[in-house]
């Protein structure tokens, strides 16, 4: 695992998800990996959504945001959809 992941996962365990997305916005625009970092957002939030619902949807629509490619951006938009039903 890399750290950044490390340390994003740390504040999710910390329930600081506003955090989360502003180191998110900042790692993707510095690493420029727009992608990985998307989808280990909606991974994220896919677990977090067991726990905080809003917290969850929060995050995959970062990470929706954030991704370049059109498959990942679907795939935020999928799991924001299985979420809420």
């Amino acid at each position: 695992m890399e750290k950044w992941q490390e340390e994003l996962l740390e504040l999710i365990r910390n329930n600081q998800f506003r955090e989360v997305v502003n180191r998110a916005v900042k790692i993707a625009k510095e690493t420029g990996r727009y992608d990985e970092v998307a989808r280990f957002l909606i991974g994220a939030g896919s677990g977090a959504g067991c726990r905080d619902e809003e917290s969850a949807i929060m995050l995959i629509q970062e990470a929706e945001k954030i991704a370049r490619d059109a498959t990942v951006r679907d795939l935020a938009r999928r799991a924001i959809t299985v979420i809420r039903s």
